[in-house]
């Protein structure tokens, strides 16, 4: 079976996106993100390539990197808020987010904070 690892990143002003790390060979992950359809004036976007790397910490970073970029070019305000992990598959550990991302994003994990 090939792990999957889904998670919802939330930002400051309310957008949502969807991520899926895959790893479907070994030593190589590949990672796909959607924006989410909030609010009655927004439309979820198809999953798109976003990352791919050696290991699954490598390319959720890169995935990170990525969606800041394009936070701040879009939105300058906006930042990640939330990062809740959805699936049982742990590719990235809690504490390995919690590193990367900045000290005021909530990491959730099993319906809980982290």
């Amino acid at each position: 079976m090939t792990p999957v690892h889904e998670l919802r990143i939330r930002t400051k002003n309310g957008d949502a996106y969807s991520v899926v790390l895959i790893s479907s060979n070994p030593g190589w992950v590949d990672c796909s993100m959607s924006r989410l359809a909030v609010g009655a004036e927004k439309m979820s976007s198809p999953y798109t390539p976003c990352a791919s790397g050696h290991s699954a910490l490598v390319t959720f970073t890169q995935t990170i990197r990525k969606l800041t970029s394009q936070l701040q070019h879009a939105d300058p305000p906006d930042a990640i808020a939330v990062v809740e992990n959805l699936s049982d598959t742990t590719l990235v550990r809690a504490q390995d987010q919690k590193m990367l991302l900045d000290m005021g994003v909530v990491v959730i994990f099993n319906d809980k904070p982290i």
